[in-house]
């Protein structure tokens, strides 16, 4: 089965990025494109699963990605599944319920629906624009929780109105209708066979019978004759009292230890002895090439401090940078469930800065330089 993950805030293409797969790969933001692209590498003849842990985030990278795992399904006829983790709140919420796919939920989950929210910079007729756009967007949620879920109008209207939330656990979503399956955390039943409750029936928990026979305070055989079961019996020489056959038999058992101690010894030796003679030799080839390359190792090292002189300082560069971006990074997930469109052509800067040429220029410089080469190559 194809597993696909949506983690963190969901952000557009733009956060698709060198710098930014660690923060991926860590689950603090999925960009749409990154989403598309892992799903462009799925099996197209095996199922796809999407597990969901998100607070949500852009909401029309969601329609994106909603919109890819739609055609993903229609041109490769396989079923998909949408597993919720810890949360799938906001857009993500929105993206769980618009992929048509069924959805299951661990026993600990959340879901969360509410109204779209945006940063608008502008007079009254801007302002009029977005609160049409928001409307639109919760209206398309609004419908699917009520037609497709049967869910109350009032309970959802409540749940959009301005600043609420509404919240779900996993049986809830189930009762709702929106969740099909609840992963539980049960711990599995141990099954016995019939055969291993007889046994303990039989022989309890007492393991005593495993032991050999006691042993004497050096570890040696007592006068009894425990031990070695396999030992063979010996007889008992006239005139000597039960003392005296234990003593006999102790010094029995040191001799052929011994004696099968040393056979064992010369064995291995003589199996051995041409490997060991290899390795050797080997060991003195290899020492001798160590001292060789002795002098060059110096050198290697020499360059490889210079070397990393020279990368300490392209860190820096680099860190500065780094942390540059990772700052613009932390402003758009402080603001992780708040909808603001994207700023893709000049028209969009000089709208969001409210008409100020200057103001649009000094925030957006790149799409002004795109501006101006697309007049003057049409000119």
């Amino acid at each position: 089965m194809n597993k696909l993950e949506i983690r963190g805030v969901i952000v557009p293409s733009a956060y698709d990025s060198d710098w930014t797969q660690e923060y991926i790969k860590k689950g603090i933001i999925t960009p749409e494109s990154h989403f598309r692209r892992a799903l462009s590498e799925a099996d197209p003849a095996q199922p796809l699963d999407i597990y969901i842990n998100s607070p949500g985030g852009s909401v029309f990278s969601g329609y994106e990605m909603v919109n890819a795992v739609r055609e993903w399904k229609a041109e490769n006829k396989q079923p998909v599944t949408v597993t919720i983790g810890a949360m799938a709140a906001s857009a993500a919420s929105a993206f769980a319920i618009n992929v048509n796919a069924k959805i299951r939920a661990h026993q600990n989950a959340k879901m969360m629906f509410h109204g779209a929210t945006s940063d608008v910079w502008g007079g009254k007729e801007a302002m009029e624009d977005s609160a049409a756009l928001l409307e639109k967007i919760n209206a398309e949620i609004k419908t699917a929780l009520v037609d497709r879920y049967k869910m109350n109008p009032d309970t959802v209207a409540e749940w959009f109105s301005e600043g609420r939330m509404g919240w779900m656990n996993a049986e809830e979503m189930y009762r709702n209708g929106i969740a099909g399956e609840i992963i539980g955390d049960d711990d599995e039943e141990i099954q016995f066979l019939k055969e291993d409750l007889d046994a303990i029936d039989a022989r309890g928990l007492d393991i005593a019978a495993l032991l050999e026979g006691e042993k004497d305070g050096n570890d040696e055989p007592d006068g009894n004759g425990g031990g070695d079961s396999s030992a063979p019996p010996s007889k008992e020489p006239a005139g000597k009292d039960d003392g005296d056959v234990g003593n006999d038999l102790q010094v029995e058992y040191r001799k052929g230890y011994e004696d099968g101690a040393a056979r064992g010894r010369a064995d291995i030796a003589g199996e051995y002895a041409e490997q060991i003679d290899a390795l050797k030799t080997s060991l003195e080839s290899a020492q001798a090439e160590s001292r060789k390359f002795q002098g060059e190792a110096d050198k290697l090292k020499s360059k490889l401090i210079q070397t990393e002189a020279e990368a300490d300082r392209r860190c820096s560069d680099l860190r500065a940078q780094l942390d540059d971006a990772t700052e613009k990074l932390r402003k758009y997930v402080s603001g992780a469930l708040k909808f603001s469109p994207a700023i893709e052509t000049w028209d969009d800067a000089l709208a969001a800065n409210g008409g100020d040429y200057a103001k649009a220029a000094a925030n957006h410089p790149d799409l002004l330089a795109h501006y101006r080469e697309q007049r003057n190559n049409r000119s």
